[in-house]
């Protein structure tokens, strides 16, 4: 730097920090890269982020029960978000029978082992023993599924509070994939006049989903 003003010394310096901040950043934003599709539900549903798994009684493998047929929702919808003008996913049941049903999403090209972290929100409106709203992980690690594959999932979400934060920690199976679902779940209930009012009133939430390294 022999020759130059202070002034130039200072600028040169003062670039060189800021390109370092930029690279030091770069480098963070990657490392925190969330690697699901449509994390927040912002865009319409397609089959490259979320799809809902129905199935009928019988059919193994999909740990689901119904079709769409026992669901008024089972979309995006602008009350499931969890702030005012988004949009978020919504199940809402239309039958007092037994419904299951979730959002999957399977992220691909991950590396084999490493700890991934599943982050998102979710809320339900019915405070009763027979529904249950909750987030699974199905990776490399956790409780065999039957499949090769193994499950972690979170607790049952909070009743009739505002949309909560849950957290999961899954790593990537043998092929590099991690599968996310975001879970409904009403047992049957006593047909009649007394539960039609009830199981219309069954909703569950889900809103700004992210798996990142």
């Amino acid at each position: 730097m022999r020759g130059q003003s202070p002034f130039s010394v200072w600028r040169q310096i003062a670039v060189q920090t800021l390109a370092s901040a930029l690279v030091l950043f770069a480098c963070g934003s990657a490392l925190s890269q969330n690697v699901l599709n449509n994390g927040d539900f912002e865009m319409p549903l397609t089959t490259n982020d979320w799809i809902v798994q129905f199935s009928a009684p019988g059919i193994p493998g999909t740990n689901a029960y119904g079709g769409p047929g026992d669901f008024a929702i089972a979309d995006r919808t602008t009350e499931g978000s969890r702030v005012a003008g988004g949009y978020g996913g919504h199940f809402r049941s239309r039958t007092d029978a037994t419904t299951r049903a979730y959002f999957t999403q399977t992220v691909s090209g991950l590396t084999n082992g490493a700890t991934y972290h599943l982050s998102g929100y979710t809320r339900c409106t019915m405070n009763d023993p027979k529904f249950r709203v909750y987030i699974e992980a199905v990776g490399g690690s956790g409780t065999p599924t039957g499949d090769g594959r193994f499950s972690v999932r979170t607790p049952d979400a909070v009743t009739n509070k505002p949309p909560t934060q849950y957290f999961l920690d899954q790593t990537a199976d043998a092929n590099g994939k991690i599968e996310v679902r975001l879970r409904f779940v009403k047992t049957n209930m006593p047909p009649g006049a007394v539960s039609y009012p009830k199981f219309t009133q069954y909703s569950a939430y889900f809103d700004d989903f992210s798996l990142t390294p």
